[in-house]
């Protein structure tokens, strides 16, 4: 969200000359560019998305007119500004140029006084535009999040999907919201959104005993004063003194929610220690959120002492419909290869060809296999992580997959299915850890990945290095298709238990519904994530990761 505090310039000039000219013109107050040919231009615009083109318009092979057509019909492009730089003091040209989205021109020799005064008008432009949509970009997000709160008197399940939201709007790493125990000088994790694509353990529900100097920071901010109320990485003096409660990031925006008067909550946005600063509108979308966040806290409190019982009524309705339609699939689903191996010991018991009674006990032993699979996870699940202990032992990725493709190439065959395996070099072939669960999670997923794809249908499997540190490797799995595909509100209960997308007894896709969330179970054990990337008709990946030891 927050852009480098420079402008950046592409110059486009097949002297190389002219380049090195302009560049030291509007050098160090823009970033600068430099292509000498129309092709590398437009890879380069489409690359680095400068915020202005300076544009050569007699050039070999491509000139400038035809760069800027095709600049202007590339939808990652076509919004940058064009200035031609020419030595054509033509008015037809001149016409020719701005018809096709030239801003302006610059003639050769360069006056550097002109050359400074366009380039920064047009820059200013730029800017004024970009405040102006991030505005509206940030008032339809304070928006969402209101009618969010809006809508529903119990805040409890919208918090964390709101830090999702922030989150994702601001492109950042973390945000918490921390409960402040005034009395007992602590804050305490209570909602949390981590970027996927950062492996970081969740520490939700633990306790940060504040410092003498951090306490009296955080304990003297006043929701009367606006600069006290926004606390922030950018001040050292800030900076150092709250280092000492800082868990994984060092680059900050800290903004303390109030209820009737009374600090009770902290909002903290996190990102990775790269030197940026934070914008102005960053610190002020902040603010906005907190300040939502004081009025939702405030109504929820009062309405809380009203509908307690009806907010635990309809908890408890909705935990006995879903616990009621798994049960109503597992006995669906226990059916199936029950009355299979009951219908084939019926058929080996009274026939008397040979080949129809092994045929029958290959049928028998498949489908007791089913069912035991099933059971084993239905146990699984029952009695949750608690009993489950992992095994550590030496594997090569060899036998994992080999272990993966028994399970599954019987079914991608039934389908006739065609699947792809990416697994990366960098991986060693020795590796300690669980093989057995490691391959139940991928066997889960593959699962699903063929039964949601239709027939003939490409499947793909990757394995590579997410992370490697001392001798602990963080491998990253991914299970792709092309099948119908997961809207975002089916996502947000996919890997619950007692969960599916499809629960009702007509459903087109069997299944009890227990894999993913068995296989976020042990995933976690092994100290990694799960989650998923999916449109309806355009299929899904489904991604993992998890630490192993390296041997």
């Amino acid at each position: 969200m927050n852009k480098a505090s420079n402008n950046s310039v592409l110059i486009v000039d097949d002297e190389p000359a002219n380049i090195v000219a302009l560049w030291k013109i509007l050098s160090p107050e823009f970033d600068i560019y430099g292509a000498i040919d129309g092709k590398t231009a437009i890879t380069s615009a489409t690359e680095k998305s400068p915020d202005l083109i300076l544009l050569d318009v007699v050039m070999p092979e491509m000139d400038g007119y035809e760069v800027l057509r095709q600049i202007k019909n590339i939808e990652e492009t076509r919004e940058i500004p064009v200035i031609f730089v020419t030595s054509l003091d033509d008015e037809d040209e001149e016409e020719k140029g701005l018809s096709l989205g030239a801003e302006d021109y610059i003639l050769k020799p360069f006056n550097s006084v002109l050359v400074k005064l366009r380039v920064r008008n047009i820059m200013k432009l730029v800017n004024r535009s970009r405040a102006i949509n991030e505005r509206l970009r940030q008032q339809s997000l304070v928006t969402k999040i209101s009618q969010l709160f809006l809508g529903c008197s119990f805040i409890d399940s919208l918090l964390t999907d709101m830090l999702r939201m922030v989150g994702d709007f601001m492109k950042i790493s973390q945000v918490l919201l921390l409960k402040y125990e005034g009395d007992e000088n602590i804050l305490i994790r209570q909602y949390e959104w981590l970027d996927p694509k950062l492996i970081l353990k969740t520490r939700l529900g633990e306790k940060i005993e504040l410092e003498e100097t951090a306490l009296s920071i955080i304990g003297n901010l006043n929701a009367g004063n606006e600069s006290d109320y926004c606390l922030h990485s950018d001040d050292p003096s800030i900076k150092n003194a709250l280092a000492s409660y800082r868990l994984n990031f060092h680059n900050y925006i800290i903004i303390p929610v109030f209820v009737k008067g009374k600090m009770r909550a902290i909002l903290d946005f996190s990102r990775e220690d790269d030197g940026q600063k934070w914008s102005e509108s960053e610190k002020s979308l902040a603010i906005h959120v907190a300040s939502i966040l004081s009025s939702a806290f405030e109504r929820d409190a009062m309405e809380r002492q009203f509908f307690t019982a009806e907010y635990n009524r309809k908890i408890a309705e909705h935990s006995s419909r879903a616990k009621s339609e798994f049960l109503a699939r597992m006995s669906h689903e226990m059916l199936t290869p029950m009355n299979a191996i009951m219908g084939f010991a019926e058929i080996a018991k009274t026939s008397f060809d040979v080949d129809q009674i092994m045929s029958s006990i290959d049928k028998i032993y498949d489908s007791s296999g089913h069912l035991l699979e099933m059971l084993r996870n239905v146990l699984d699940v029952s009695e949750g992580s608690s009993a489950f202990t992992l095994i550590e032992a030496q594997f090569t990725v060899k036998s994992l997959i080999n272990n993966v493709l028994r399970k599954t190439n019987p079914d991608l065959k039934k389908k006739k299915q065609s699947l792809s395996l990416f697994i990366s070099q960098s991986i060693p072939d020795k590796l300690t850890g669980d093989e057995n669960r490691l391959a139940q999670v991928i066997i889960h997923l593959m699962a699903n990945a063929i039964k949601f794809s239709p027939k003939q249908g490409v499947i793909s499997l990757g394995l590579s290095i997410h992370n490697e540190e001392n001798n602990i490797i963080t491998l990253k799995f991914e299970v792709v298709d092309n099948g119908i595909g997961v809207s975002k509100e089916q996502q947000e209960g996919l890997f619950d238990l007692f969960e599916q997308v499809d629960g009702s007894k007509t459903r087109k896709y069997e299944g009890i519904g227990i894999g993913l969330p068995l296989s976020k179970c042990i995933v976690k054990m092994m100290e990694g994530d799960i989650w998923v990337e999916s449109e309806p008709g355009k299929g899904s990946k489904f991604s993992f990761t998890c630490k192993v030891k390296k041997v």
